[in-house]
């Protein structure tokens, strides 16, 4: 038992420590709001199995059912259930490995339904608002105004586009940390960054498509610091381990285990970002993200590189730009290494497919070998997502800089929550709706289903009945089968 004495008080948070918990807590109350508290049950498998959103969902948690029923082996990540008799990294059905792996015990314990995508997604949102405050906090004094700036990012439209549709690309948190962690060193003038290098191995473990986004902040700062300083050494020492114990981790979930080609048709250039990205508001399935702005025309897979900032951001820009003209450029030449990044990934979110609303522009021509390599990160679009955020952020410091900057900066995430709302209206009842019985009905309707239920080891998919692999994969796993079912991708 912990004794205090009469006139003693428990330790005082720092600013940072209330920056961070009051950010959270601010990320905890937008995803209450918006998906309520029934995916925080882990026996409710409702929304995983009636497809939140769209179908990707299912294939989530169709990769967590056959590998929590499969033989513990190594790697770790694998389970030979999906892709028999090879098997596959439960990393490539989007369950996010790490998780799996750690939830494995406590699952087996508890028996049942399980699932961890949830009480997952609110961490995420949690960190989101945490590290966002962080962020702001480093450009602005006081609490008001990096809170009201964290409510910006923990409502942010990415962020909700990738909710329970796409989860684990919801741990966006690990971009935030990782700008955090670079200005931080920047003005301390140090390369060495415990964090960044937790954050990088991390990023592994939730979802690949991180790595460059998170490495790309790393690179950047060690390549600063080298300039300046002129190191080289100690951070390509820094950047060498760095890469060796995320690729630890990677070969430990079996991340270099088997093949995962389903899906894979469609090759770097097809999910690219389109030059509207920026003020398109047009979610999947007809979510729209603005109370003013129109949809834009997309072409192919633009869908996938969503990137609106909303209104707040859009407005707040160009008055930043304006009143912090004199300052852009020292601070770009400050940042050069941070900036030369943005721009690549930025050009690698365009792609070589041009596109500006329902057009291609262009085409450039790339080698075989470079489509290829490329295609390893197929939905390109997705790497904008650091730059995306430093616009968010470049918003709300040009606005706390003003006179009277916290009211200028609680007008701005006003007029972004109302401007998004109607999207965090639909999201919320999209959620309610996935949890009803009549909101997925199967195209498994036959009876045969049910008689074959418990009779068969194996399920064969062949061509033609593809359109329902991950019906096809849930209902497998419910009855410990194996399945060469290409759902893995």
């Amino acid at each position: 038992m912990l004794l205090l004495a009469k006139n003693s008080t428990l330790p005082k948070l720092t600013r940072n420590g209330r920056l961070f918990l009051g950010g959270a807590l601010l990320g905890v109350l937008v995803f209450v709001l918006v998906f309520g508290v029934s995916t925080l049950d882990v026996t409710n498998d409702a929304f995983c199995r009636g497809g939140y959103i769209e179908k990707d969902i299912q294939q989530h948690y169709a990769g967590w059912l056959f590998y929590r029923s499969s033989a513990l082996g190594w790697p770790l990540g694998v389970t030979q259930a999906i892709n028999a008799p090879q098997g596959v990294s439960v990393a490539y059905t989007d369950s996010i490995p790490l998780l799996a792996v750690l939830c494995r015990p406590l699952a087996a314990a508890l028996g049942g339904t399980f699932q961890y995508f949830g009480w997952f997604t609110l961490v995420c949102f949690a960190l989101q608002g945490g590290f966002a405050a962080l962020l702001c906090g480093l450009f602005a004094e006081g609490l008001a105004a990096p809170l009201a700036g964290s409510l910006v990012f923990a409502a942010s439209p990415i962020l909700l586009e990738r909710a329970f549709r796409h989860t684990s690309l919801g741990a966006q948190w690990l971009v935030l940390a990782a700008l955090y962690c670079y200005f931080v060193c920047r003005r301390q003038s140090r390369f060495a960054s415990r964090g960044l290098f937790v954050i990088n191995i991390l990023a592994v473990g939730i979802h690949p498509y991180f790595l460059p986004m998170t490495y790309a902040v790393t690179l950047a700062l060690l390549l600063e610091y080298a300039v300046k300083q002129r190191q080289w050494l100690r951070p390509a020492l820094f950047l060498g381990g760095n890469m060796l114990c995320t690729a630890a981790l990677g070969w430990a979930l079996g991340l270099l285990y088997g093949t995962a080609t389903s899906g894979g048709q469609a090759l770097y250039g097809y999910f690219a970002m389109n030059l509207n990205a920026l003020w398109n508001p047009a979610g999947v399935n007809g979510v729209l993200y603005s109370r003013l702005l129109p949809a834009q025309n997309q072409v192919g897979g633009n869908y996938d590189a969503f990137a609106y900032l909303g209104l707040g951001v859009l407005a707040a820009l160009p008055v930043v730009v304006v009143s912090a003209r004199r300052h852009i450029l020292p601070a770009v030449r400050r940042h050069w290494a941070l900036c030369a990044v943005c721009a690549v990934l930025t050009a690698f979110a365009v792609s070589n497919v041009i596109t500006a609303n329902g057009v291609t522009l262009a085409t450039l021509p790339l080698p075989a070998s470079f489509i290829k390599l490329f295609s390893v990160f197929r939905s390109g679009g997705r790497l904008f997502w650091p730059v995306y955020y430093l616009l968010t952020l470049a918003a709300f410091a040009g606005l706390a800089r003003l006179p009277r900057g916290a009211v200028w900066v609680t007008l701005f995430a006003a007029v972004q929550l109302w401007d998004v709302s109607p999207a965090l209206i639909q999201r919320h009842d999209a959620m309610r709706d996935a949890q009803t019985a009549d909101a997925f009905p199967t195209e498994m309707q036959s009876s045969f289903w049910q008689t074959a239920s418990g009779r068969y080891a194996h399920l064969e998919s062949v061509e033609g009945m593809q359109a329902d692999s991950l019906h096809l994969a849930l209902w497998a796993a419910d009855n410990d089968m194996t399945t060469n079912d290409p759902f893995a991708a």
